[in-house]
């Protein structure tokens, strides 16, 4: 029987007040459909017309960065630029619920790299509890983004320099508010790479060890094809990491209820080698909704809402469903009509 993919909010349980992470649970009855999006830097024409296509493609969520550095410019003062609450505020008061990724490095730690100093991690996880307080009315939060991954101006990180800042920050946001869902992992897809003879990188199996277990209430990740070899770059292997992951996920001691969150997946319609026609996007991002609902799967982020930049020269500005001046790419119609087969 066909099942209309449900892009309504889920029934989540009763949150307890503990900072136990195994006690925070949460049900579905199908998969929600998220959408990643930069938003907070744009100005207030172009924020209504992302949220306003949000919305009229039914979105139920989207995941948003809210930086580090331009939260904590002193040392110890926090400030939200007035700009991020007028947004947020915005799009909760259209139906869609935000996951905020607290992420990338500040200038005053660590010479701006990676929070793995014992003075870094706590100026991050104090950060962190102040967004957290600063949001109330914001549930799901994420630790980093692509840990592994040299970016912002951050080098790579190590398996164990990340465990270390989620064990620091982790409590702090409980603290800060007790109901918060938090969401670790979402390592790059070079996280897979030592499962599939491609290189060394074993983010994935190396992070689901028993004591992180209880420093998270999900667990996400990003099973990217994009700039894998020929034939790995092809659907097939998404499918394949996301299928090793879930049952990464339920073998693993005091994550087997862990909630699983696809928080990034997406093929590039770009002009590069990496690039794939609007049609192959399409029948990709479809047959990868479909097959995360069948695999279990929580909730998954498209990425992303709109191409970053006109170059379509750039494999990393062509992810978007509407490309850069907001043509609507196939897979926009496709979305609101998806039917899977259960």
């Amino acid at each position: 029987m066909k099942n209309i993919i449900h892009l309504s909010l889920l029934l989540l349980l009763c949150f307890s007040q503990s900072t136990i992470a195994e006690e925070v649970t949460e049900t579905q009855s199908s998969l929600t459909l998220g959408i990643n999006a930069h938003i907070l830097d744009k100005n207030d024409a172009e924020v209504e017309k992302m949220i306003n296509s949000m919305t009229a493609l039914g979105f139920n969520m989207v995941r948003i960065d809210v930086p580090w550095d331009m939260v904590e410019i002193k040392r110890n003062q926090y400030i939200v630029p007035p700009k991020w609450d007028r947004i947020i505020n915005n799009i909760i008061s259209r139906g869609i619920e935000p996951l905020l990724i607290l992420d990338y490095g500040n200038s005053l730690y660590n010479h701006g790299d990676k929070p793995i100093t014992d003075d870094s991690r706590e100026g991050f996880a104090k950060y962190a509890a102040f967004i957290v307080s600063h949001y109330s009315n914001v549930k799901y939060y994420q630790i980093w983004n692509e840990w592994d991954a040299p970016s912002a101006g951050t080098k790579k990180g190590t398996i164990d320099g990340y465990k270390e800042l989620v064990k620091a920050t982790y409590p702090l946001i409980k603290k800060a508010n007790p109901n918060a869902f938090v969401l670790t992992g979402a390592f790059s897809a070079a996280g897979f790479d030592k499962k599939f003879d491609i290189g060394l990188g074993d983010y994935y199996r190396q992070y689901l060890s028993s004591e992180m277990s209880n420093f998270t209430d999900g667990v996400a990740v990003h099973p990217y094809t994009t700039y894998r070899p020929y034939p790995k770059n092809e659907y097939w292997f998404y499918l394949a990491q996301l299928k090793y992951f879930v049952d990464l996920v339920k073998n693993s001691n005091g994550f087997s209820d862990k909630p699983i969150f696809v928080t990034e997946i997406g093929w590039s319609t770009s002009l590069t080698k990496d690039g794939f026609s609007e049609e192959y996007q399409e029948k990709y991002l479809k047959s990868a909704i479909c097959d995360a609902e069948k695999l279990g799967v929580n909730k998954i982020f498209l990425y992303d809402l709109k191409d970053d930049y006109p170059d379509r020269h750039k494999t990393s500005s062509g992810f978007g469903l509407y490309d850069y001046k907001w043509k609507p790419k196939p897979i926009v119609s496709s979305l609101r009509q998806l039917k899977c087969n259960k």
